[in-house]
């Protein structure tokens, strides 16, 4: 239901690979950054409360925080 201010979360896969998330049962406003292998940043989506439409990283070899 909440984020602390300057908090996010990481979540790491197994491979590293095209990745995508949805909303649908988040009550806050997120914004995703896809980040490559090498550390870079691959893109950054801006996701909203309780959208069902998932979003996807623009390239495939991302991990995402």
């Amino acid at each position: 239901e909440s984020l602390d201010v300057n908090s996010g979360m990481l979540f790491v896969f197994d491979e590293v690979a095209e990745q995508s998330f949805h909303m649908t049962e988040t009550k806050i406003p997120l914004d995703i950054a896809f980040i490559r292998e090498d550390g870079t940043i691959e893109s950054i989506k801006e996701l909203e409360p309780f959208d069902e439409n998932p979003v996807s990283s623009d390239g495939e070899e991302v991990w995402s925080f």
